[in-house]
C-alpha cells in the first residue's frame, strides 16, 4: 500500500484530519515525511493550494514541521489524542479562514439569485 492511501479528504480540514487519524492509528509515525504537496494533491484530486493549507494546520498545531525543500515530517506530540482536528487555538467565537474553507453562512450571497450578486455590488461600487 503506498503512503498516500491512507490520505483523505476533498478540504483541508478533512486532509488534515485524515493525516492525523493516520498518525493517532499508528499508520505513520513520529518522522514519517509527508508526500509533496503536489503529489498528493493530484493524487486526493484538489488544488495544491488546498493540500498547503492543510499542512499549515498541521503544523499549527504541532503535528509536523517544514523542512523548506526537504519537505515536511510528522511530529508526534504526547497528548495527541485529546487533539482535535480544526480546533480552534482562537477566542471563542472567531473562526480562522487560513484552511481555505471558510463557513457557507459567511457567504451574503448564498441565498441570492445568480444575476443578483452583480446587482448588488453594482450598487456598492
Amino acid at each position: 500500500m503506498s503512503q498516500t492511501a491512507v490520505f483523505a479528504g476533498r478540504t483541508a480540514l478533512g486532509i488534515a484530519a485524515s493525516i492525523e487519524q493516520a498518525l493517532t492509528s499508528g499508520k505513520l509515525s513520529d518522522g514519517n515525511r509527508l508526500p509533496p504537496i503536489r503529489e498528493l494533491a493530484r493524487s486526493l484530486r484538489v488544488s495544491p493550494v488546498t493540500v498547503t493549507a492543510a499542512y499549515r494546520l498541521l503544523r499549527s498545531r504541532g503535528l509536523a514541521l517544514g523542512s523548506g525543500r526537504r519537505g515536511t515530517a510528522l511530529r508526534a506530540r504526547a497528548h495527541l489524542a485529546s487533539a482535535v482536528a480544526g480546533a480552534s487555538r482562537h477566542a471563542p467565537g472567531l473562526v480562522d479562514l487560513a484552511t481555505g474553507n471558510p463557513d457557507p453562512a459567511f457567504h451574503s450571497f448564498h441565498d441570492v439569485p445568480h444575476a443578483e450578486p452583480m446587482r448588488i455590488l453594482r450598487r456598492v461600487r
